[in-house]
């Protein structure tokens, strides 16, 4: 009967406890909102991508009998991609941009826009050929060796020897192998890139094996006429599977891919946004601190002295700036060691770097006081938590969603996420500490006036809110 006791004891005071709804049913509740309000726009009506095409294809000279042919299959891929349209929609798959350099590619993909940007080689087209040449010879070979034993089977030597010239003038193309190969240069944290470099397989394995049937048939047509044969060829023939080798790279926006596994190239593109994750959530050791201060009388005895209300939020701003330097130091020297970033910045870039995370951890001891100044810090911490956890998220990269662009700012594109301030540190250190082939510290100058103006409204508004309704009250 005690044990009884005990037992409805403990569900009773588990079903009082806050801690129950906000850790064990609160976290895995928003958790599930997060992705069931995610799945229907990653999932959403098809759309076209918009892309960018960049080709060093130098073409190659094709050989059919006495015929010289030059074909350049890159722009025959560009044609084919821009023909293309999604199954049983009249929605067309890209929208493409010629782009004419690698540093016009990485700039367009940075700013978001394109999707990405289809880099084809310069031996696209040889590449090409030999596929159609292997594929060709893969198909025809059974098909006129079973014709050749055909004309034996009834006499006909012949005919069977003009099939057997046929057949010697097709085994030029037995040794004939292939790599094709094209590279997408792309953000790997945005979701329509990495669609880009999905669909990139799809569609270019198509594209080899149309190639290949539009180069079988017209070799066909051409020994049918030279040997006075008939081969029979029709597109079942066609069907056929090989193991040679199809390969889609993926080029990081600042970086090479060859250097970098997929997942050093997805987190160095994440780590800016980590960094100022972490301080975002820094705000509930903020709010825990001074609501400590506030509930030991500190701050009563502090009124005691020659302290002023502006020399103690300011000294709490400025700490936490410090703080969050640290911190954010602190994750990037992680991420060097584990080889996500490169060390190789300016000084002029490390300033920049440093200012950022400095005005960043003041826009969160702000919203902390600011927070602090009209509830408790029990209150104010766990709602702290939860809902700078949940923006950080979905201002990091870390989701898929719709950033709609809401205007323009010194040059710079102001979006959606750009209304939290801390999107616009993780921009600029993205710039600074990631992307230094793309962007020079000049362009982080407008990251830097935003992240500026958003530092002093939080400030003032802190100072304000806290002053008159938190140390006001303590007089």
């Amino acid at each position: 009967m005690l044990v009884f006791d005990i037992v409805i004891n403990r569900i009773k005071i588990a079903l009082r406890s806050k801690e129950l709804y906000i850790y064990v049913l609160g976290f895995p509740l928003m958790f599930m909102i997060i992705y069931g309000s995610i799945a229907p726009v990653y999932y959403s009506n098809v759309e076209t991508l918009k892309i960018g095409y960049l080709s060093g294809d130098l073409g190659v000279n094709c050989t059919l009998g006495n015929e010289t042919i030059f074909e350049n299959y890159s722009e025959i891929f560009y044609e084919y991609l821009d023909s293309l349209y999604y199954e049983s929609q009249s929605v067309k798959v890209f929208s493409i941009k010629n782009i004419s350099s690698i540093e016009e590619a990485e700039k367009k993909v940075a700013r978001l826009d394109l999707a990405g940007v289809i880099f084809i080689p310069e031996n696209f087209s040889i590449m090409l050929l030999n596929s159609t040449r292997a594929l060709t010879y893969s198909i025809l070979m059974p098909i006129i060796s079973e014709k050749v034993n055909e004309a034996f089977d009834i006499g006909n030597i012949e005919l069977a020897n003009r099939y057997l010239r046929a057949l010697e003038e097709l085994s030029r193309f037995a040794n004939s192998t292939f790599s094709i190969s094209l590279t997408i240069i792309g953000d790997p944290t945005y979701s329509k890139a990495m669609q880009l470099y999905e669909i990139s397989w799809k569609y270019i394995s198509s594209f080899v094996f149309q190639e290949a049937r539009k180069f079988a048939k017209k070799y066909v047509k051409y020994l049918e006429n030279e040997y006075n044969i008939s081969i029979g060829l029709n597109d079942t023939s066609l069907s056929i599977d090989i193991d040679e080798s199809f390969n889609v790279q993926f080029r990081r926006i600042g970086g090479l891919s060859a250097k970098e596994t997929f997942l050093q190239m997805y987190y160095s593109i994440l780590v800016p946004g980590q960094m100022i994750q972490s301080i975002m959530i820094a705000s509930v050791s903020a709010i825990y601190m001074i609501g400590y201060e506030i509930n030991k009388q500190i701050l009563q005895r502090l009124k005691l002295t020659n302290v002023t209300s502006a020399e103690y939020i300011g000294g709490t701003l400025i700490a936490w700036g410090i703080i969050s330097l640290l911190l954010g130091v602190f994750l990037l020297a992680i991420a060097i060691a584990m080889h996500y970033v490169s060390a190789a910045w300016s000084l002029l870039g490390i300033l920049i770097a440093i200012l950022i995370l400095v005005l960043s951890g003041i826009i969160t001891a702000a919203y902390s006081l600011i927070f602090l100044s009209f509830t408790n810090e029990k209150v104010a911490g766990n709602f702290s938590l939860i809902s700078l956890l949940t923006i950080s998220l979905f201002i990091a990269g870390y989701f898929p969603v719709p950033n709609p662009v809401l205007g323009i700012f010194m040059g710079r594109t102001f979006t959606l996420f750009d209304l939290v301030p801390w999107r616009t540190a993780m921009t600029g250190l993205r710039k600074v500490l990631i992307l230094t082939s793309i962007y020079q510290p000049i362009d982080v100058v407008p990251d830097l006036a935003l992240l500026t103006l958003w530092t002093i409204i939080y400030s003032l508004a802190s100072f304000i809110t806290f002053d008159k309704l938190r140390l006001k009250k303590q007089e």
